[in-house]
């Protein structure tokens, strides 16, 4: 299917410039899996909320078919950008100060408080400058997803922007790998056990 994606710089007047590009996304038979392709990018995504997607070794294994098929067509010299991220949305009803049940209570701050009556929204946004890498880290109570439900978002977003002129796939899957298991160590730390309880359960 063809998309238009639009990209707008924005600077101190406002909006200065609008680009549109055209995309091009090839979907996987059961829908669970897309793989976006513009210009200068590529990109491969799972629906997580569906039960179809199943681990990062599957990731892995769709991404080396993926990046192989580009290497053979489209001969990258090399990689500007390369990224892991991962969205999770955990939807409960739970009164404010009950989400220390699924989430790690250092993180959720105020939140344990007297302070979150009546909070119906509340979001923080940290950036970590590390040796291979940027780490953004938005985490919050907020309402997503198709029916707009409130739950604790953990969106972990691990990127560079240093070129790499080696474009096999042996070292991009190196650094998602690298990238894979620092978020996941991250991830076991936002959450309880009885998180990873109730995960493992499907509830």
């Amino acid at each position: 299917a063809q998309e238009q994606q639009l990209s707008v710089v924005v600077g101190p007047g406002g909006p200065q410039q609008a680009e549109a590009t055209r995309a091009f996304r090839f979907t996987a038979a059961e829908g669970t899996w897309s793989a976006l392709l513009t210009p200068d990018t590529i990109t491969l995504e799972a629906a997580a909320a569906d039960e179809h997607y199943t681990s990062y070794r599957e990731f892995s294994e769709r991404f080396r078919q993926i990046w192989s098929a580009l290497l053979e067509h489209f001969k990258p010299r090399a990689v500007l950008q390369h990224g892991l991220r991962y969205v999770n949305h955990i939807e409960r009803e739970l009164p404010v100060g009950d989400w220390q049940q699924l989430i790690n209570p250092g993180l959720l701050g105020p939140l344990t408080t007297s302070f979150s009556t009546g909070l119906v929204q509340a979001m923080s946004d940290l950036r970590f400058e590390l040796d291979d890498g940027v780490l953004a880290f938005k985490h919050g109570l907020v309402p997503a997803g198709p029916q707009n439900k409130l739950g604790y978002l953990l969106d972990f977003d691990y990127f560079t922007q240093v070129q790499n002129d080696d474009t096999s796939v042996e070292a991009l899957l190196k650094r998602f790998d690298c990238y894979h298991d620092k978020i996941y160590a991250f991830f076991r730390w936002c959450v309880t056990e009885q998180a990873l309880e109730e995960f493992r359960n499907g509830d």
